[in-house]
């Protein structure tokens, strides 16, 4: 049992875009926080969902998710109070964009990339333990080894992060891969792992032929060309690589149903990005 009472008037004081009295009260509040203390998720993916609604809503977790693996820290950092780019209060199709933004947290660390992970995955997993993962599957449930274990709860996070934070929903950022275009937002990524294991090719992060870099030059993120546009993305690219997992995860989607509703309600007890 949550001490509600104390929680929420912590919460109150440690959230700076609540939207009282009518939109956030200790009822509403009361309510929320037990759907989804009662919550019974379906896939890996809506259990950390589950543990990070959590973190949004009860201060005494201290903004984070945390676990230990095999002595190695692993989880997520909730950005409360966020003013980031993605909350541009410009955005007024996505006015709570932002909202649940979290950083991954791995062995201390906060700046792990996609590069880095991708580049773990090729010496220490294969595409087939890749796509469990996608599917919904618990690392845990897919292998035994301890490094490639690690490799697989990073994919897994960064995974959720795409669920979380790109898709149809107004504190979401825009995505070509979201549920009401036939897909899930990690399918993306799992497109891009694809990639890597080009069929009559040397499994290569470098397969990916495009990327974001930092201001070093450092390759961070994969694109969809210089452009960063799926809709003119080269077709067989597509065709090869992306369009057989589209919103083919054997869990489906995380950003829906009860789970969506449960996020709703949430950002419900927060104003628009101001």
């Amino acid at each position: 049992m949550f001490h509600m009472f104390s929680e929420y008037t912590d919460f109150v004081n440690k959230n700076q875009f609540l939207d009282l009295p009518y939109m956030c009260n200790q009822d509403l509040y009361n309510d929320l926080a037990n759907d989804i203390n009662n919550f019974n998720p379906n896939s890996i993916f809506e259990e950390i969902g589950r543990c990070l609604l959590k973190t949004v809503l009860l201060p005494s977790r201290n903004d984070n998710y945390i676990y230990s693996l095999n002595g190695t820290s692993v989880g997520v950092v909730f950005q409360r109070n966020y003013k980031g780019k993605m909350a541009d209060k410009n955005n007024k199709n996505r006015p709570k964009r932002g909202l649940f933004d979290f950083k991954i947290h791995i062995a201390q660390r906060l700046n792990t990339t996609h590069y880095q992970v991708f580049s773990e995955i090729i010496n220490q997993s294969n595409l087939n333990n890749c796509k469990k993962i996608w599917g919904g599957m618990n690392p845990s449930q897919v292998t035994n080894n301890p490094n490639e274990l690690l490799v697989l709860h990073k994919l897994m996070l960064m995974m959720f992060e795409q669920e979380v934070n790109w898709g149809d929903e107004p504190f979401q950022e825009f995505s070509a891969f979201s549920p009401l275009k036939g897909a899930e937002p990690r399918d993306m990524l799992m497109g891009f792992i694809d990639m890597m294991y080009n069929a009559g090719q040397t499994a290569s992060v470098d397969n990916i032929p495009d990327w974001k870099t930092n201001w070093t030059g450092e390759k961070m993120t994969p694109v969809f060309g210089q452009k960063n546009k799926y809709a003119e993305y080269p077709k067989n690219l597509k065709d090869n690589h992306f369009k057989p997992y589209r919103g083919k995860a054997a869990s489906g989607g995380m950003m829906v149903g009860e789970m969506r509703s449960l996020f709703l309600r949430t950002s419900n007890l927060f104003i628009v990005n101001s």
